[in-house]
């Protein structure tokens, strides 16, 4: 894509969606400036693209701007990737008849962004946004057994899908 945007030559900016998981073994919450340690393949490539991309932003006089989203939630998911976005892993398990994997005491708290939010702060990043910078905020942030929970319906939750949507910053 980078290659089409330099051929085209009227690209000014290009937004480049990366990952959490360019963090790795840093502790939370993560900080634009912290130094990055990727614990696995995926996120050692998405740094990777995203030092290829500035590289390639400063040659050609692209302005580069990498958005680093996490656990998007929404319609037409990919539920088949067993190793990436708890959301998945655990509907991925319940339609294989199998029960959502929790470790631990399930304490860990994971917060989610509904692909609706963003792709609102994506668009806020195009060049045709005056807008050079934009925040992502989670939808909702929960402990991984209220997510569980939520996701399985299993008897023991606190939350409900309607809880899910009220946290929706827009509504």
């Amino acid at each position: 894509v980078m290659t089409v945007a330099i051929n085209s030559g009227s690209v000014q900016r290009f937004v480049n969606c990366s990952s959490m998981a360019r963090y790795g073994a840093i502790p939370a919450p993560f900080r634009e400036e912290d130094e990055p340690h990727p614990q696995d393949p995926y996120g050692v490539a998405k740094l990777a693209a995203e030092r290829i991309l500035d590289v390639l932003g400063k040659v050609h006089s692209i302005k580069v701007v990498h958005a680093v989203p996490h656990n998007i939630i929404g319609p037409r998911q990919k539920y088949d990737d067993p190793f990436r976005n708890v959301v998945s892993i655990m509907i991925n398990r319940m339609l294989q008849g199998k029960p959502a994997i929790i470790y631990g005491k399930g304490v860990q708290v994971r917060c989610f962004s509904y692909v609706e939010d963003v792709l609102a702060v994506l668009l806020k990043l195009t060049p045709s946004s005056k807008s050079a910078s934009a925040t992502f905020r989670g939808t909702g942030c929960f402990l991984t057994r209220t997510a569980a929970s939520v996701i399985t319906g299993t008897p023991n939750t606190r939350a409900s899908l309607s809880g899910l949507t009220r946290m929706r910053p827009r509504r």
